[in-house]
């Protein structure tokens, strides 16, 4: 097509689309009647929506051809083609090939790998902060998990096995039956408080298990 009819991204309504203007196309098709009176029968027989099809403006500036500023349409594509359409003419033809062929190449540069590169570079950065975002927690676990080790020897040191005597776990547990507190416990015996606490589990387990071998 020569001159090419200038397409360009608009908002029509609340939607960006493709689109065109209005006088190019009249131009394009060789349209013998005037502009304004030609698009506006286009618009009322295909039925075309304010703010859905078109959009309207007026020219700021001069009128080059006198008298008051021209009133601009801007045609989205899908309009445009069906104006051409319906002119049913080789010309509406052509420029109704001319639309879709630009179309598809509009298409095919979205696709293009220069096209993607902002969308992937954000990609790569949502990537980066969720990796980050996972070191953190990982070393937060294997911190806590260090500290949980620790704990657990230290527990351990507390409660390990300490040789009594006779004396000292019969001693333990009358004053277990009297209510005497651990810590009371501990003093009298001059041992920990974690390793009185252990004591006394282990010698309530004994008692149980006792009493389980008798009753049966």
């Amino acid at each position: 097509m020569n001159p090419p009819i200038t397409i360009t991204t608009q908002i029509i309504g609340t939607e960006e689309t493709n689109a065109v203007n209005a006088r190019e196309v009249h131009k394009a098709l060789e349209i013998k009647k005037d502009f304004s009176s030609w698009i506006k029968g286009q618009i009322e027989s295909l039925g075309l929506e304010e703010n859905v099809d078109y959009m309207v403006f007026t020219q700021k500036g001069e009128n080059l051809s006198g008298g008051r500023p021209g009133t601009e349409y801007i045609l989205s594509i899908d309009a445009a083609k069906h104006i051409a359409m319906a002119s049913r003419s080789a010309k509406g033809k052509a420029v109704r090939a001319y639309f879709i062929e630009v179309e598809k190449e509009y298409r095919h540069q979205a696709m293009a790998p220069a096209a993607l590169l902002p969308v992937l570079t954000q990609m790569s950065r949502s990537i980066e902060s969720i990796l980050a975002a996972q070191l953190r927690l990982f070393e937060r676990i294997e911190a806590l998990e260090d500290e949980r080790t620790t704990k657990e020897r230290f527990l351990c040191e507390e409660t390990k096995e300490e040789s009594y005597t006779k004396e000292e776990e019969h001693l333990i547990m009358h004053l277990k039956s009297q209510g005497k507190t651990n810590d009371y416990i501990a003093k009298k015996l001059g041992r920990t408080n974690a390793a009185i606490r252990a004591k006394c589990t282990r010698l309530r387990a004994a008692v149980a298990a006792k009493l389980l071998e008798n009753d049966l």
